[in-house]
């Protein structure tokens, strides 16, 4: 038996129907699509957050110069001078009579014989540089390490330019006792100043027969160009 027309017509729109709903259940929705966007970039936008902060806390290789790392200690000043004043310093005669006088206090200091021994504040210290630079730099006068000045000593020897000096600073008595090698390599660096120091008792050490050795002797008169006999 035929079906009618009208009934051939509804399940032909039935099946339609149900195609289409097959097709729209697999189909995408739109806003499913534009979550899934979204979560795809949050996820790439946390993982270069990652990777930023793992950079960030991994620790760079440091190229600073030790010289960076370092603080320089600054060069010591007649100003920083100022500032220890009152502490004392023994001098001692490296040759005959010296005196000073100083115009700020009208103390006067005096050393009549050799190793004679004045002792003077490095306020006074610098009034006799101020003075004359031959008290210090000849030296006729050899400041006195004891066992609490030997800071204040190397202040004043840095800010008064005293560093040669005193790196080659020696006792005559100690100086002839070395080889002769040794003799002329520290006369070679001693000051022109000091060698006439050095001369001069050498001198009153022939003179009074406590140096009588002649090669030592004439030795001497060749290094500093003197004659002692």
């Amino acid at each position: 038996m035929e079906e009618s027309k009208e009934t051939k017509e509804t399940k032909e729109t039935k099946e339609v129907k149900k195609t289409t709903r097959k097709k729209a259940t697999t189909a995408k929705k739109p806003s499913e699509e534009k979550m899934e966007i979204t979560l795809d970039g949050l996820q790439k936008m946390i993982a270069k957050m990652v990777a930023m902060a793992m950079a960030n806390n991994t620790p760079k290789e440091e190229n600073v110069s030790e010289k960076k790392l370092t603080k320089k200690k600054g060069k010591v000043t007649k100003a920083d001078l100022h500032k220890i004043r009152d502490r004392e310093v023994t001098l001692k005669s490296a040759n005959d009579m010296c005196s000073f006088k100083s115009n700020k206090t009208n103390i006067m200091y005096s050393w009549v014989d050799e190793n004679d021994e004045e002792t003077m504040t490095v306020a006074e210290i610098l009034n006799m540089e101020a003075k004359s630079k031959k008290f210090l730099h000849t030296p006729w006068l050899i400041m006195i390490e004891d066992y609490d000045n030997g800071e204040t000593i190397k202040m004043i020897v840095e800010a008064l330019g005293l560093e040669k000096i005193y790196e080659n600073l020696v006792d005559v008595d100690e100086l002839l006792e070395k080889d002769l090698c040794d003799i002329e390599e520290i006369l070679n660096e001693a000051s022109d100043d000091y060698k006439e120091v050095v001369a001069s008792k050498i001198r009153r050490k022939v003179v009074d027969e406590e140096l009588r050795d002649i090669i030592l002797i004439k030795e001497l008169e060749r290094m500093l160009d003197k004659t002692f006999i």
